[in-house]
């Protein structure tokens, strides 16, 4: 049981079954499992993770972080009975319930009428357009959400699709923003036998990746926002039938063309995207990553071509750690659009694009390398290989692209990025696989060194 002692939702209570749950997403966004409506939490701040009756947190990505008894959570925290959980002005106590504590209260004279809420059976809470009390289902404490922003009690609301949040989003039981009518529309009319169940993985121009319930069973569901009247159904298949093969190949369970529209299902494995990492990672740490996700490219690359859209939002830690690269059978071969970008914060993928991609040539292999290097690249150093802010500034850093690699103090690193960032496709490594051999070498090579000996902080230049 979880308990909010401090903060706007205090004195209510979530009660949760250790055997009918299996993860519970914390945030502010309307449909996370567990929703607070204190300002300074993240739509989608943390996630507590259910095994064989063990509990763990892993922040999502959070603004002003999470912590457990005043520690910050770095990646993945146990918690223990007693436990108080912290995340923006708001603190949760953790009562772990034994069976027969459980059954006597269920049993109780005064016991609520609903103890134990699946997480597959909660509906996301309405919008309420004007004040009105409204009664937590898990307890009996009344709440009054407050509208910080607008000085005014009303429902945080945000888009289910996007997250967003719009004056559009006041009216009562509106669940989509303008810009995401179409996919609910969508979700309506040929996705009603599922339910959304908390908060968007994944959101860009291209799609977005929600977690939905159907028969108890819980998956992610990956839309396209735009039409794509010309799939390659049959390279999807293939993409389906074979993403099981690699461990480090997040799978495809199935897909299915509908109005137009590709709509995807994907198994749920809670984690989080390595460009919502908080906490850097070590140099030997992020070498490990990019290792496993450039092996599953070999094999990527040796059944179905470039990837076309190699970056940070596309590869995947689970809450154990292990990586997975995201997006084969759903992205291939992409060319950008001539537009202005404004996603630069989100590490959009064409920040991380190969300079023929950039210059108009469809991705080939090396352009997959260079993108895999430009992901490695930002992991070790904060930085993006590009400043540009329009279409036209890219554009000219990538006709004279050259990297900057003086923050890499060892000369192994140097030498490697001088190679996988070459601006020539074929004064890259020859192939994934030397691109991999090579990483490997400089692996062995910084294992025992200083962090501080092997890329400079950004403060020294």
């Amino acid at each position: 049981m979880l308990c909010c002692k401090e903060g706007v939702d205090k004195g209510r209570r979530w009660r949760y079954s250790v055997e009918e749950t299996t993860s519970i997403v914390i945030g502010r966004l309307r449909g996370c499992h567990l929703l607070l409506h204190d300002p300074k939490v993240s739509q989608s701040h943390c996630l507590l993770q259910i095994q064989k009756k063990s509990l763990s947190v892993v922040d999502m990505g959070s603004h002003g972080g999470t912590f457990v008894n005043g520690q910050a959570v770095v990646r993945v925290r146990e918690l223990a009975e007693g436990d108080l959980l912290s995340l923006g002005n708001s603190s949760l106590s953790l009562t772990m319930e034994t069976e027969p504590d459980a059954a006597a209260k269920r049993c109780s004279p005064t016991a609520k009428k609903k103890q134990d809420v699946p997480i597959s059976t909660i509906e996301p809470p309405k919008v309420a357009s004007t004040a009105k009390e409204n009664r937590d289902s898990t307890s009996d404490t009344l709440v009054m959400p407050q509208d910080i922003s607008q000085g005014k009690s009303a429902f945080l609301a945000a888009c289910m699709f996007c997250g967003c949040e719009t004056d559009s989003m006041r009216a009562e039981d509106v669940t989509s923003c303008p810009a995401c009518e179409t996919i609910a529309d969508l979700w309506r009319n040929s996705m009603t036998e599922w339910q959304i169940t908390g908060a968007p993985w994944y959101n860009n121009r291209y799609g977005i990746i929600v977690p939905a319930s159907k028969d108890k069973s819980r998956n992610l569901i990956y839309i396209t926002r735009r039409p794509q009247p010309q799939l390659r159904l049959s390279w999807l298949e293939e993409a389906e039938d074979c993403s099981h093969a690699h461990p480090y190949i997040y799978p495809l369970n199935s897909y299915r063309a509908c109005q137009d529209y590709l709509v995807a299902e994907l198994p749920y494995y809670p984690g989080i995207f390595l460009d919502k990492l908080k906490t850097p990672l070590t140099v030997l740490e992020a070498i490990a990553i990019i290792l496993q996700i450039g092996k599953a490219l070999a094999y990527g690359h040796s059944r179905w071509g470039a990837h076309g859209e190699i970056c940070p939002h596309n590869i995947y830690q689970e809450a154990s750690g292990k990586p997975y690269l995201v997006g084969y059978g759903l992205v291939r071969n992409r060319h950008f659009p001539e537009e202005r970008w404004h996603t630069r914060d989100h590490l959009d993928a064409v920040y991380f694009a190969a300079p023929e991609v950039l210059a108009g040539e469809t991705s080939q292999a090396a352009a997959d390398i260079f993108a895999l290097a430009a992901s490695l690249f930002t992991l070790l150093t904060g930085s993006l290989i590009y400043q540009g802010e329009t279409w036209a500034e890219l554009q000219r850093e990538a006709g004279d692209f050259a990297p900057t690699l003086e923050r890499f103090r060892h000369p192994w690193l140097r030498n490697f990025f001088a190679v996988a960032l070459a601006r020539q496709p074929d004064s890259r490594h020859s192939d994934i696989a030397h691109f991999v051999d090579s990483l490997a070498l400089v692996y062995s090579a910084c294992r025992g060194q200083k962090q501080e000996m092997l890329v400079a902080e950004e403060s020294a230049f």
